[in-house]
C-alpha cells in the first residue's frame, strides 16, 4: 500500500506542471518563461534565472534580487564562467539531464575551481545551483538555473527536475517552430490550437509526419491525430489543401508576406 500512496503524492506534485504545459501547448503564445520561473521558485524555494548561451556570450534574463555583486563579476572577469561546473558539464554531457554544481564529477572540474565559485557566490546566496536545460544545439543552449544557499539539492529534487526537463523541452520545441509567425492571430483565424498550428507550420515546410514528430518531440501517431483535427478545422481532407489555406491566411494577415517580420 505504501508504493501507490507515494505514486499519488508524486502525481499531485506534477499536476500543476502538467496543467501549465497543457495550457501552453494549446495556446499559440511564446515560450512561457515567466510562468515557468514562478513555478520553479514555488517548487524548489530557490532563486530562478533563465539564460542562454551561443558558445561565446552568455545572457541572464533575470537575476537574483541582490545582483549584480562585485565579487561575482570579478570572478567572471577572471575566467570564472569558463570554469563554472554546470556550463562545462553540458559541453560534454550526452543528454540534458538536470545537474547540480556538487554533482559534476571531479575529472571535469577541480575542487579548487569549485571552491572559488562557492566563495564568489556567497554574497548573492546562490552557492548551490541546479540547471535544467531545455534546449541545446551545438554551442547554443537555453536553461533555467536555480540557486540557493545551504546544502546541495537533494536526490529527490534532482529526480523531480528530471521529470520536468522533457516537459520544458517540449514547450521550447513548439515555441521555436512558431517563433517566426504571428502565431496567436493565426491560430485564432484558423481555429486551431498552438500544437496544431505548429504541426501545420511544419507541414508547410514539407516535413513528413515522422519528421514533424522529431521536431516537436512527439510520436508520428500523435502528429496524425493533430493533422486530423487540423483538417476538420479547415474543412479539408488532405495536406495540400490545408497548406494552401494556411498560406492564404498568413498572406492575408501579414498584408505583404507569409512571415511575421517581428
Amino acid at each position: 500500500m505504501v508504493a501507490p500512496q507515494t505514486d499519488r503524492r508524486a502525481d499531485r506534485r506534477l499536476d500543476p506542471w502538467l496543467d501549465l504545459v497543457r495550457d501552453a501547448v494549446l495556446h499559440a503564445g511564446p515560450f512561457p518563461d515567466r510562468l515557468i520561473r514562478e513555478q520553479l521558485h514555488r517548487e524548489f524555494g530557490s532563486y530562478v534565472v533563465g539564460g542562454w548561451s551561443d558558445g561565446a556570450d552568455v545572457a541572464i534574463d533575470e537575476a537574483v534580487p541582490t545582483w549584480p555583486v562585485a565579487q561575482v563579476e570579478e570572478h567572471w572577469r577572471h575566467g570564472g564562467w569558463r570554469r563554472h561546473p554546470l556550463p562545462r558539464w553540458y559541453t560534454v554531457a550526452p543528454d540534458l539531464t538536470p545537474m547540480t554544481i556538487e554533482r559534476v564529477p571531479t575529472w571535469l572540474v577541480t575542487e579548487r575551481d569549485r571552491d572559488e565559485l562557492r566563495e564568489a557566490l556567497v554574497p548573492p546566496e546562490v552557492q548551490q545551483q541546479m540547471s535544467i536545460m531545455h534546449f541545446r544545439e551545438g554551442m547554443r543552449r537555453r536553461a533555467f538555473t536555480l540557486g540557493r544557499a545551504g546544502t546541495d539539492f537533494s536526490d529527490g529534487e534532482v529526480a523531480f527536475a528530471r521529470q520536468l526537463q522533457p516537459l520544458l523541452a517540449l514547450l521550447d520545441r513548439q515555441a521555436q517552430v512558431l517563433a517566426e509567425v504571428d502565431s496567436e492571430t493565426l491560430a485564432g483565424e484558423l481555429g486551431v490550437s498552438g500544437r496544431q498550428l505548429a504541426v501545420l507550420e511544419l507541414l508547410d515546410e514539407g516535413l513528413t509526419a515522422e519528421a514533424i514528430g522529431r521536431r516537436l518531440g512527439i510520436s508520428p501517431r500523435t502528429v496524425q491525430v493533430h493533422l486530423r483535427h487540423v483538417y476538420r478545422a479547415l474543412d479539408v481532407h488532405d495536406r495540400l489543401l490545408a497548406v494552401r489555406i494556411y498560406r492564404d491566411v498568413r498572406r492575408r494577415l501579414s498584408g505583404r508576406d507569409v512571415r511575421n517580420p517581428a
